[in-house]
């Protein structure tokens, strides 16, 4: 069985381009990053874009965002 490495959540976005943004840029330095979009159905702005990463890369996650 595959170990799943735990996810957690490196910042928060009211604005998805600027979390989109920011993936693109941890993608380019070669880590793994996901959007977490609390707002899918685009009723509620409270809950925001949380950007995800490996919980191992946190600390050159740190470096970027």
């Amino acid at each position: 069985t595959m170990i799943q490495d735990k996810t957690v959540t490196l910042v928060s976005f009211t604005d998805r381009l600027q979390a989109a943004m920011l993936i693109d840029k941890l993608e380019a330095a070669g880590i793994p990053a996901f959007l977490n979009d609390e707002n899918v159905a685009g009723l509620d702005p409270v809950g925001g874009v949380e950007v995800k990463i490996f919980e191992k890369d946190i600390e050159a996650a740190k470096l970027i965002a």
